[in-house]
């Protein structure tokens, strides 16, 4: 729909009445009282009266967010018209608003084609390591994350450069790449049984089994999102509840070791020719009857994937990450829209603009939900059966650009904001 045929629809909007307003489509973002309640419809999926929508209630706030809730396009259409309507002024702003993002994105693709055209004539001299360092360090840090995080993840990187030229084997253990998607951390307990999860695996544990890893994986059932951690002799899967806990069967047979005993053996010490004893458990394979139920998830403490970096700069600086459900990988849009997901942080992109933002999973009904933690209201995208994330409307990025330093060194900042479109956005496979 172009903006004068919107405009239009607007206009018919403010001056019939509620009954015939119901059958047209319903306007997005603007806020409706229904019984006392405020309440504003973020996403529809099409027009159909079948299609999902999305409903906001601010007035109900659920782990300190906005709480949302589903339903059709038909009933939403019957329970509006019962309701105390937006004002024109409102609808009139938000249409203003749409146009406004619209108008700056099809500036951007102007100006972006244009300087395409004259690339080549153009381009700077390619950059050095050093250069590219900077910059990179410079970018997080405008982002709003700790300037610890950022250098210690850039030297993490030059490091592995380094170590490539050296042994190419060990770099690429160093370099810790991991498939965009969905991961768990935290350690999650049921009856006796004990899962402590991270990007690179899991590690079980059961009455007196020795503690063992595994590999787990992440998928999505539908709008489910289902864990299956692959132990013998038969993998266990796991789904994520909207409480943040695990539900698995109530009881499995898990194959393992025990401890039956220890050998010492006598060791000399090349440093100082003094003898030592060293020793060794003797493990016996076996199978336990494990209790699982509903397992409940904790912090494991700060991540190895932050503090390892970091501990060259700051010991005890690592940020905890919450237990429950992470992604990872870069996730593009249109319009110069991106999220980028870190450990510690999801970093949206609106054309030169990023800020870092806190974030979380949360299954709600029949949908998986990623939750911004923005500070002026909260940024929702639904994560899709098909591994994508899908928001609704425009979008602010309030970010900041690093313009000087004070006499005693600290950063000196300017506000930097740009708007774009959310839309639907695709893991990009390249890290």
């Amino acid at each position: 729909m172009n903006i004068h045929l919107k405009f239009y629809f607007l206009a018919i909007l403010l001056v019939i009445p509620a009954a015939i307003v119901s059958a047209q489509t319903i306007p997005l973002n603007v806020t409706y009282i229904c019984n006392g309640e405020h309440i504003y419809i973020t996403y529809c999926a099409s027009e159909a009266d079948t299609a999902r929508c999305t409903i906001a209630h601010p007035d109900k706030l659920y782990n300190g967010g906005v709480t949302f809730t589903y339903d059709t396009k038909a009933n939403l259409r019957k329970l509006l018209s019962t309701c105390v309507q937006p004002t024109a002024a409102e609808i009139a702003r938000e249409a203003a608003y749409e146009k406004r993002v619209k108008d700056q994105q099809d500036a951007a693709q102007k100006k972006t084609l244009a300087g395409m055209a004259s690339a080549q004539s153009f381009a700077p001299p390619p950059s050095t390591q050093l250069e590219r360092e900077q910059a990179e360090i410079r970018e997080c840090i405008e982002a709003g994350r700790e300037p610890t995080t950022c250098m210690g993840e850039t030297m993490s990187k030059s490091l592995q450069g380094m170590m490539a030229e050296v042994n190419p084997a060990m770099a690429k253990t160093m370099a810790n790449v991991h498939p965009p998607g969905l991961y768990l951390t935290g350690v999650y307990k049921g009856g006796n049984f004990t899962a402590n999860f991270g990007q690179d695996g899991v590690s079980v544990s059961c009455r007196d089994l020795v503690t063992d890893g595994h590999t787990y994986t992440v998928q999505m059932n539908g709008n489910r999102a289902v864990v299956n951690i692959q132990v013998q002799p038969q993998p266990i899967t796991l789904t994520f509840r909207p409480d943040g806990t695990l539900l698995g069967p109530a009881t499995i047979d898990l194959k393992g070791n025990i401890v039956v005993g220890h050998s010492t053996q006598w060791k000399i010490n090349s440093s100082n020719n003094v003898p030592y004893a060293e020793s060794t458990p003797i493990l016996r394979a076996t199978t336990q009857r494990c209790e699982l139920g509903g397992l409940k998830g904790s912090t494991s403490g700060p991540q190895t994937t932050v503090t390892t970096a970091m501990d060259l700069l700051d010991p005890g600086s690592a940020k905890v990450i919450p237990s429950g459900l992470r992604v990872n990988g870069q996730y593009l849009g249109v319009g110069g829209f991106a999220i980028k997901f870190h450990t510690d942080a999801a970093v949206v992109r609106c054309g030169a603009a990023t800020v870092a933002h806190d974030y979380r999973m949360v299954q709600q009904d029949n949908q998986l939900l990623l939750e911004l933690k923005d500070a002026a209201h909260p940024i929702v995208f639904a994560y899709r059966s098909d591994g994508t994330l899908a928001g609704s409307g425009p979008i602010q990025v309030n970010g900041r650009k690093i313009v000087g330093t004070k006499d005693n060194g600290d950063m000196i900042f300017a506000p930097q904001s740009a708007t774009c479109s959310m839309g639907v956005l695709s893991a990009n496979p390249a890290r």
